[in-house]
């Protein structure tokens, strides 16, 4: 994530993500890192179904104030498909 010259790295982005959605779900504690590579997150969900994500940033100490933008991209590829 980037404001200006100032970056927020990848590494301080995760995400979860669910078949159902509530105040605690996705839950934290089943977070996983952010990657710049497609993964296969969610296999197997049925066609008319819904996959619902969160996600979390750790903002480091001494960040400068600032709005930072980010760009997520997501794929769908059939079950039996490659990322």
């Amino acid at each position: 994530m980037t404001s200006g010259a100032n970056t927020i790295g990848i590494g301080n982005e995760t995400y979860a993500n669910y078949t159902a959605t509530n105040v605690t779900l996705p839950a934290l504690g089943s977070e996983v890192a952010l990657t710049t590579s497609y993964i296969k997150t969610g296999p197997n969900i049925a066609a008319g179904s819904r996959d619902f994500y969160r996600f979390w940033l750790d903002v480091p100490a001494g960040t400068a104030s600032g709005t930072y933008n980010n760009t997520l991209t997501f794929k769908g590829v059939a079950t039996s498909g490659a990322c």
